[in-house]
């Protein structure tokens, strides 16, 4: 199994990068950061969204195992004193699937150009200078038209307490006519 460790630049985070090279050295786990089948995130959850918009293009062929020694941990399934059972795990995989709902983001400005984002749980346009005035589009239906500072989308596994508490509605996916694209793997 080809895999890449994604990781913050903090001393526990590059410990435990350390550890999980020495665990795979002469083994049948292969480093390769250009085309891995699994990307080891080790920080918090910034650290893991990070590796995410890293590999954004190969997203249908990759897997995130996340290791938690950061602030938060929503997305990292193992702890900094778990390495040998990871590397075991990876060692005996099988394949499984794991699914994130997947937020698409396109931002077309008045000049013409275009920003594409990929995000798991939320995405955030803000305009500091002026109101901002978007025309919001879901599955290419016209939404409504925003006027404000700014506009969070969420996920059904985003940040709901936040988009909430500034005031914004929670859509839930299991409307009819809602769709999310899953995060195959």
């Amino acid at each position: 199994m080809k895999f890449a460790i994604y990781t913050y630049e903090s001393e526990l985070s590059l410990q435990v990068r350390d550890e999980i090279l020495a665990a795979a050295t002469g083994t049948t786990l292969e480093y390769n950061e250009l085309d891995p089948e699994v990307v080891i995130s080790i920080g918090g959850d910034g650290t893991l969204l990070s590796a995410v918009q890293k590999y954004r293009d190969q997203l249908d062929q990759i897997r995130f195992v996340g290791i938690h020694t950061g602030h938060l941990g929503f997305y990292a399934d193992w702890r900094p004193h778990e390495v040998e059972a990871l590397v075991a795990s990876l060692l005996n995989d099988s394949g499984q699937s794991v699914a994130y709902p997947l937020l698409k983001m396109t931002a077309t400005y008045a000049d013409g150009s275009v920003d594409e984002h990929v995000a798991i749980n939320e995405a955030t346009i803000r305009n500091v200078s002026r109101t901002l005035v978007a025309d919001v589009y879901i599955n290419d239906v016209l939404f409504e038209r925003f006027r404000g500072d700014g506009l969070c989308i969420s996920t059904p596994s985003g940040s709901t307490a936040y988009n909430k508490s500034v005031g914004g509605a929670i859509m839930d996916p299991a409307l009819s006519g809602s769709k999310w694209q899953k995060w195959p793997h």
